[in-house]
């Protein structure tokens, strides 16, 4: 049987890429800066309090806060 390897992508931790499996169908916010199923995306930098995070997807950096994370499944 295969153990389920997936996680929130708000829990990785700075310099931790991953593979997106899941995203939240009502945020089309998300997909729009491209957050969407298969896509990679690492963890560059979180704020000091730990609200917003950087990320990097599709060559890109973008800011996002954690509870807009929230739904998003990686591996």
């Amino acid at each position: 049987m295969k153990k389920d390897t997936a996680r929130r992508l708000s829990d990785l931790v700075p310099g931790e890429s991953a593979k997106i499996l899941e995203t939240p169908l009502h945020n089309e916010r998300l997909a729009e800066i491209g957050l969407i199923k298969g896509q990679m995306v690492t963890l560059v930098k979180v704020a000091p309090l730990g609200d917003p995070v950087m990320l990097e997807v599709l060559d890109s950096s973008i800011i996002v806060r954690r509870v807009d994370l929230e739904g998003v499944r990686v591996s």
